[in-house]
């Protein structure tokens, strides 16, 4: 399950009924994934929400990540050759935009690139995106003071697909990950480690960076507040976030697991 806009709430909580509802699916025997756009220095200072997942799957499937122990599992960076390549060609595009860069439990900015959903964190690396660059990333992050996000993405995206995977899970920032990383691949590789069938998957979520996710698993559920593009490609129509839906669709489920599929 996705966080931001699906499990978590406005609030950016989980409400108690969802977390004991998620326990009790962990206790049955379900297998719980966290799948982000979210770094793992978020998770980490979360962790106590997110105690019923077996795995946390972060930066849009880059990363894997242990909060319990602190670790990195697995990561899938932007090689730096094509990171340079990528701020490059995307500063040809517009001068304007501004690059933010996930490195593992690091971040970095260039000046003038301001937080949007996750805060900056007190302590990083401020300096030249290209600079910055030279040493590769998990997930580059790029912003534009007067575009939104999905516009920022269509002027963007042919510029740099042979480089990176393009997509957004905000209307102020677009995300990027190495060629052939993206929350399916992730959740897929792990599924496949475990010898599960992608049949016997159910993946929720709202926003672009879900999309691919949500085709993939044998279930995808889009939120009721999810962007259109998600509830069009979704199997199953879940409440929203501030509903719960997550727990609701889940609860369901367990209580009635011959209609669970």
């Amino acid at each position: 399950m996705d966080l931001d806009g699906t499990l978590l709430r406005s609030d950016l909580t989980v409400g108690a009924w969802s977390q004991a509802v998620l326990r009790r699916a962990a206790a049955a025997g379900l297998r719980l994934l966290v799948v982000t756009g979210r770094p793992p220095r978020w998770v980490a200072e979360n962790a106590g929400l997110l105690d019923f997942a077996e795995r946390i799957i972060c930066a849009n499937g880059a990363l894997d990540y242990d909060p319990r122990a602190g670790v990195i599992l697995a990561h899938r960076p932007i090689a730096a050759a094509d990171l340079v390549a990528t701020v490059r060609r995307l500063r040809a595009v517009d001068a304007a935009i501004r690059f933010a860069f996930e490195q593992g439990l690091d971040f970095a900015r260039e000046a003038g690139y301001e937080p949007s959903v996750v805060p900056l964190p007190p302590v990083h690396q401020v300096g030249d995106a290209l600079a910055l660059a030279e040493r590769g990333a998990t997930k580059l992050v790029a912003r534009h003071p007067h575009l939104a996000a999905a516009e920022l993405a269509g002027l963007c995206a042919p510029s740099v697909a042979s480089l990176v995977e393009l997509t957004y899970s905000t209307s102020q920032v677009i995300e990027m990950s190495a060629l052939g990383v993206d929350k399916a691949t992730a959740l897929a590789g792990w599924c496949a480690d475990e010898g599960i069938p992608r049949e016997a998957v159910a993946a929720f979520g709202d926003m672009p960076n879900d999309l691919t996710m949500l085709c993939w698993a044998g279930r995808g559920v889009a939120m009721a507040n999810a962007h259109p593009e998600v509830r069009a490609a979704a199997d199953l129509i879940a409440p929203s976030n501030d509903d719960e839906g997550v727990a609701l669709v889940i609860a369901g489920w367990l209580d009635d697991p011959t209609g669970a599929w």
